[in-house]
């Protein structure tokens, strides 16, 4: 994957497809770095907030997790 990620670093679905590896493999940090690289890129991407709020909520970090589904929500608008 690293190697994908040097060839495609403007490209967002590769940073968000590296991030759900990196939870599958309970890498929960480096799963977060992705998904805000990726959504740096692509900063509408609702799917993008929804999958930190998840991993933020599987963290139990609540507020955080709100936040972001909140954020997603106002880009709905």
């Amino acid at each position: 994957m690293k190697r994908v990620l040097e060839k495609n670093p403007d490209n967002s679905k590769v940073w968000y497809e590296a991030a759900c590896l990196a939870e599958e493999m309970c890498e929960y940090d480096n799963a977060l770095d992705n998904l805000h690289k990726a959504l740096y890129l692509d900063p509408k991407n609702t799917i993008i907030f929804q999958k930190i709020a998840e991993i933020l909520f599987s963290l139990k970090r609540y507020n955080e997790s709100i936040s972001c589904i909140e954020e997603a929500l106002g880009l709905c608008d």
